[in-house]
């Protein structure tokens, strides 16, 4: 099922225009590889199917969703990198407990969250380890642009890979259940967690401001000047004193002055710089 340049070009534009990410034209043979899963899961003959009914059924369809869906990169695991949420235990939260002391309450957003394993992570962190919040107001706000992998964060519901990969027997054993061969989250830390749709470059995000962010293996995505843009919109919202967590290979440096990198526990976060 060979991608035409013509089809590959009608899916860079979708997506540039949906997601701002830019489709380079090496990723034609993973294009083309999601769209036929995409065909046949669908039911359909061909990619020139597919995309004939997008065409046709337009901008608000189901089908022009999946589609875009489709393209976007859901790689994710509990506890991703590990340092950055050593960091976050041992380092963010207390001062959050310090600072935030009088008014007893913060807000941690996690942007294109995917399936749901990096705030699920924050919550056990916060659950095991912080008992004295128990008489706080704090929210765990997480967004992603594909409806799917919200369905999925939901129902907090992983397969055996899925648990194998950063979890650990500890928290398995104690936030889990087994349902049939897969494993869901218990209760008490699935409604941790509020899951809502969002694009990245919505004129208006509509989170709470955040004193904590975490915004992973995100950036690499978008050229320059989205990045800029994805920062601006970030420090109009975080807390003056807040925390901005990217992934590995991220950084603000040379994006965007405002903000300075922060080293600690062989990872690094960012803050906006005091004026």
């Amino acid at each position: 099922m060979p991608l035409l340049k013509e089809e590959f070009d009608f899916i860079k534009d979708l997506v540039r225009q949906n997601t701002g990410i830019e489709l380079e034209s090496d990723k034609e043979y993973l294009v083309e590889s999601r769209l036929t899963a995409l065909v046949y899961k669908e039911g359909l003959s061909s990619i020139e199917h597919l995309l004939s009914r997008v065409k046709i059924e337009g901008t608000q369809s189901q089908i022009y969703r999946k589609v875009v869906e489709s393209m976007l990169t859901t790689e994710t695991y509990f506890f991703r990198d590990d340092n950055p949420f050593l960091v976050f235990r041992k380092n963010v939260i207390p001062y959050i407990l310090e600072t935030r002391g009088m008014l007893k309450s913060f807000n941690i957003w996690c942007g294109a969250c995917s399936t749901g394993q990096e705030p699920y992570s924050l919550a056990m962190i916060l659950n095991d380890h912080f008992p004295e919040l128990n008489s706080w107001r704090y929210r765990i706000v997480a967004t992603d642009l594909s409806l799917e992998n919200l369905e999925k964060a939901r129902a907090g519901r992983y397969s055996p890979l899925q648990v194998s990969r950063g979890l650990g027997a500890d928290n398995l054993a104690k936030h889990f259940e087994q349902k049939g061969s897969d494993w869901e989250i218990n209760d008490n830390i699935k409604s941790m967690v509020e899951f809502s749709q969002m694009n990245l470059f919505d004129a208006y995000w509509n989170i709470p401001g955040p004193d904590i962010v975490f915004l992973r293996n995100v950036l690499i995505y978008f050229d320059a000047s989205k990045k800029q843009e994805i920062l601006h919109h970030i420090k109009s919202i975080m807390a003056p004193d807040g925390f901005l967590f990217l992934g590995s290979c991220e950084t603000t440096i040379g994006l965007d002055p405002d903000f300075e990198p922060v080293y600690v526990e062989n990872t690094v976060y960012f803050r906006l710089k005091k004026t």
